[in-house]
């Protein structure tokens, strides 16, 4: 097992690899793919956010209809 070489990241299980910015985990991976981040040095730099618990998602998406409604 392979600490994520992201700041900030705790995962332990990293299946890629780059000689250049070292082991990456799948989340990470996803989240640098899907911001399309032209600077894979600033993103392995960046603070890695922790993920909103799933209650208290629900409780902000159920404060922003009240808010932005149809």
């Amino acid at each position: 097992m392979k600490k994520c070489n992201r700041n900030g990241c705790n995962n332990m299980i990293c299946n890629r690899y780059s000689t250049r910015y070292g082991h990456i985990c799948p989340e990470c991976f996803e989240e640098l793919a899907k911001n399309g981040c032209k600077h894979i040095s600033n993103f392995m730099q960046s603070k890695k956010k922790k993920p909103i618990n799933e209650e208290k998602q629900e409780t902000w998406e159920k404060y922003l209809d009240g808010i932005f409604y149809y």
